[in-house]
């Protein structure tokens, strides 16, 4: 259980770091 509460809290830090990671690349490209 507590391995898959630990998957959980990496995919999601992976998925923030992605969404972080078009934003920059938009604010970029934008400018």
């Amino acid at each position: 259980m507590q391995g898959v509460a630990l998957l959980k809290k990496i995919m999601a830090k992976m998925l923030n770091l992605r969404w972080v990671g078009i934003v920059i690349l938009a604010v970029i490209l934008l400018r």
